[in-house]
C-alpha cells in the first residue's frame, strides 16, 4: 500500500494539537529541501510523529519511514512506513531478503522523487542511552550509499532527541554529511547523535 496524504495530513494535525498540548517542543536547526535522509536518535515510540512534525513544518512534505513490520502493517504504509522484517518476524530467509529488497527499492524511489527518508541508525530504541550504530553490507542504508552512483549524492542528517519532563528537544546537525563510505557514516552518527541528544 502507498501512503495517503489526506491521511497523512490529518493524523499530522491530530498529533500536532496533541502533542503541542501536553509537551513543550523545541525544533534546533534547519532541514534541506530533499531528497535526504534524516538519521535520528530513537529514545521512544514518540519520535515518529515528532520527526514527521519537524519535516513537514520545514518542507511540506510527508516523511517516509524505515520501520518494522507490525500488525497495524495497513496503517503504517498510509502513513508513510516502509517495513522491514527482522529474523524473529519471519524465520524464512528467502521471504524475509525479497520483503527487504522491496523495502529497499521503495526507499530509494523516494530519493529519486526528492522525498525524505528518516532511517533510525540504532535499529531500536534506547531511552537516555545510545544503541550501536553499524552500517550493515546488505542494509537499507549501506544500499543507498552504493545507489549515489547512480542517483547522485545524498546528504544525511543526524539529528538529536532529548526528553527533559515535558520539554523535548529536536536538534539537527548543523551541516548535512555527504559520504561515499558506510564506516565514515557510522563514526560521523554515533558522534553526533551523542552530542545532539546531550547524552
Amino acid at each position: 500500500m502507498k501512503r495517503i496524504d489526506f491521511f497523512y495530513k490529518f493524523s499530522q494535525c491530530v498529533t500536532k494539537l496533541t502533542l503541542q498540548t501536553i509537551y513543550k517542543i523545541n525544533y534546533e536547526g534547519k532541514l534541506p529541501s530533499p531528497p535526504y535522509v534524516l538519521l535520528p536518535k530513537h529514545q521512544r515510540l514518540l519520535d515518529i510523529p515528532l520527526e514527521g512534525m519537524f519535516i513537514y513544518k520545514e518542507n511540506k512534505q510527508p516523511a517516509n519511514f524505515i520501520m518494522r513490520d507490525l500488525p497495524f502493517k495497513p496503517v503504517l504504509e498510509a502513513l508513510g512506513g516502509i517495513l522491514i522484517v527482522r529474523g524473529k518476524d519471519i524465520k524464512e530467509k528467502t521471504k524475509r531478503r525479497e520483503l527487504n529488497n522491496q523495502a529497499t527499492q521503495k526507499a530509494i524511489s523516494c530519493l529519486e522523487n526528492k522525498e525524505p527518508l528518516v532511517i533510525h541508525p540504532e535499529g531500536t530504541r534506547h531511552y537516555k542511552d545510545l544503541g550501536s550504530v553499524s552500517i550493515k553490507p546488505n542494509s537499507i542504508l549501506s544500499q543507498i550509499i552504493s545507489e549515489q552512483k547512480r542517483i547522485g549524492a545524498i546528504p544525511f542528517i543526524s539529528c538529536g532527541i532529548e526528553y527533559d519532563k515535558r520539554n523535548i528537544h529536536i536538534r539537527t546537525a548543523e551541516r548535512p554529511f555527504y559520504t561515499d563510505s558506510p564506516k565514515e557514516l557510522e563514526e560521523r552518527i554515533t558522534k553526533e547523535l551523542r552530542q545532539l541528544s546531550n547524552l
